[in-house]
């Protein structure tokens, strides 16, 4: 019985390697399935800013989204580069449909307002006051007024040994740019604003009035 038993099981292991153990056709397997990946890389050619991230791995047909940042002390994004095309600037760079390795470039530039008003401390050389009433025009000097302002929207003057702090904000969609300068809310307008010199003007009544500065250091 045993016996029996046994060829039975034989036959039944027999039959089934004859339907799926042919050696003549042995069954097909299928490969793996490779996934392509390919490199996206950020690269800063002129410095003033960052990108993040700066290189990124996605599959074949993904896409890359990069975000492009100036330094907060008077920086902006000049233009961006890639495969030998100039691109306008822009803080989020996407590359669809990736089918290859890239690199792309960002070059930045310094803000031709915010810059020099960023990164030198100004001292007021002299006030010009001009009253319709007269139409007089009065020059006062200074010599120890000077003004500092940062990146975060604060400014801190120095004048005759004392020490206040206001807030600023620059709009520059105006032509002249304007400043607001102060708790008092001032507007001033922009007239020149260069490395070696700043002048603003404001109108107080019937007053006009010109503060000239000057270049006392670099921060």
């Amino acid at each position: 019985m045993k016996k029996l038993i046994f060829f039975l099981f034989l036959a039944i292991v027999l039959a089934s390697c004859c339907n799926s153990c042919d050696p003549i056709n042995p069954p097909v397997v299928d490969p793996p399935v490779v996934i392509k990946q390919f490199t996206v890389t950020g690269r800063v050619i002129v410095p003033g800013g960052t990108i993040t991230p700066s290189m990124q791995t996605v599959n074949k047909g993904g896409t890359a989204i990069f975000k492009i940042e100036p330094y907060p002390n008077g920086y902006e994004i000049d233009y961006l580069k890639d495969d030998g095309n100039i691109l306008p600037a822009m803080d989020v760079y996407t590359v669809r449909d990736v089918s290859k390795d890239d690199t792309f470039e960002v070059a930045f530039k310094k803000d031709s307002l915010l810059w020099p008003l960023l990164n030198i401390v100004w001292q007021v050389d002299s006030v010009y006051v001009y009253t319709e009433a007269d139409g007089r025009i009065l020059k006062f000097l200074e010599t120890n007024w000077t003004q500092s302002f940062s990146p975060d929207g604060t400014v801190t003057e120095l004048s005759d040994g004392n020490v206040a702090n206001g807030k600023w904000s620059i709009n520059k969609t105006t032509t002249p740019a304007t400043i607001v300068i102060g708790n008092q809310g001032t507007v001033f307008k922009i007239e020149t604003l260069n490395e070696n010199k700043m002048i603003l003007s404001y109108i107080n009544g019937l007053e006009k009035r010109w503060l000239i500065y000057s270049k006392q250091s670099y921060k």
